[in-house]
């Protein structure tokens, strides 16, 4: 076979976009011919990772030749690569997008873990929800998604088994004040009540005390080390209790994309960590 054929060739997928230095020699530039839609995340960040390398060649050949015949070649060849990099992050996106869209599904399906079950901030962990304040209770049921379970009322009895609302952060009082009642962010808001009290003892917190134990055992089955982390798990920064999704990891430290679409590296110290 003659070295020009050889040179010529790419993997399977990838496709020629001019010619980069490797080890003191010209090789082929291969990238990926087209961005595939559905990839997972570390498939899509190892593609690229190859064309941010490639870029670097490629600038590294471009000012080599600048001010001579073959500038204009790769510059042509710097916009190509700076194409593909633009979908690829485009898919990086999506990807990152897609694993939040997963979360945001279970929430609505009801299968809520305890870093979703919010107000939990100060409570000791050894200390039941039975047995807290009223205040540290009515900031469980004032924080917006928790999933509150009621007393069903005397009057309901007999037509429904339980009462559960997805509050929407907000109570309500009526015109004279005499009937209070938890917005849902469902198809329900809560029974009514006479007193903003009356209303945090209308809940269940013995159901609510066994779910917050459950989601903990369920938590703590899908926690591992950082030595097991992947591109793509999810990580919770400590300090800010603000979940992202890992889009590379450089030994202990790990890059997080969140849903705001910021991004920052954290020390595996910093972080826990959830399989998905």
């Amino acid at each position: 076979m003659k070295l020009k054929s050889v040179l010529s060739e790419c993997w399977t997928g990838y496709k020629q976009v001019g010619m980069k230095n490797k080890g003191g020699r010209q090789v082929p530039n291969c990238v990926p011919e087209s961005v595939n839609e559905g990839r997972n995340i570390k498939s899509v960040q190892k593609d690229l990772d190859k064309v941010l390398d490639n870029i670097q060649s490629a600038l590294a050949q471009y000012k080599s030749h600048k001010g001579t015949e073959g500038e204009k070649k790769h510059i042509e060849n710097l916009k190509k690569l700076n194409t593909i990099k633009k979908k690829l992050e485009s898919e990086l996106d999506s990807a990152v997008s897609g694993l939040y869209r997963d979360v945001e599904l279970k929430i609505e399906e009801g299968i809520i873990t305890e870093k979703q079950f919010k107000g939990l901030e100060g409570i000791p962990s050894n200390k039941s929800l039975e047995k807290i304040t009223n205040d540290q209770k009515l900031k469980i049921i004032k924080a917006k998604g928790n999933i509150i379970d009621f007393h069903v009322p005397d009057d309901q009895k007999g037509k429904r088994n339980f009462w559960q609302v997805i509050s929407a952060g907000t109570i309500k009082k009526s015109s004279t004040g005499n009937i209070v009642m938890l917005m849902g962010g469902g198809p329900m808001n809560s029974p009514a009540f006479k007193t903003i009290d009356d209303l945090i003892d209308g809940v269940n917190w013995k159901s609510m005390e066994q779910r917050r134990r459950f989601n903990e055992s369920i938590i703590e089955s899908r926690d591992i080390k950082w030595q097991d982390v992947e591109v793509g798990d999810s990580a919770n920064v400590k300090a800010i209790n603000k979940t992202g999704v890992i889009i590379k990891v450089y030994g202990r430290k790990f890059h997080l994309k969140f849903v705001d679409g910021t991004m920052k590296t954290f020390d595996a110290s910093e972080l826990t960590f959830v399989k998905n």
